[in-house]
């Protein structure tokens, strides 16, 4: 998995998941939603995992992407396609 840098967090990015791909350039726009992303995914009690949702923007609007951002425990965050609900 690359890893990028999405506002001072290391971010895991699954290869080859449009999903995760698509969220990753949503949170690099979008620094307030992705503060509130990163915390939901680092304050999960259960087990450090945040489902989303995202409306995919310009010609496919129909689209959704869903995607899972996972927090690790040595402080970095996981983006894969979610693959449960």
């Amino acid at each position: 998995m690359p890893i990028i840098e999405i506002h001072g967090k290391q971010v895991h990015v699954e290869e080859g998941s449009e999903s995760a791909k698509f969220a990753a350039e949503y949170l690099k726009k979008t620094p307030d939603n992705a503060n509130a992303f990163f915390e939901m995914a680092h304050h999960d009690h259960t087990n450090g995992v945040a489902h989303f949702e995202l409306p995919h923007t310009g010609e496919n609007s129909a689209l959704s992407h869903h995607f899972t951002l996972t927090h690790n425990g040595d402080g970095t965050y996981g983006l894969r396609t979610r693959t449960g609900f």
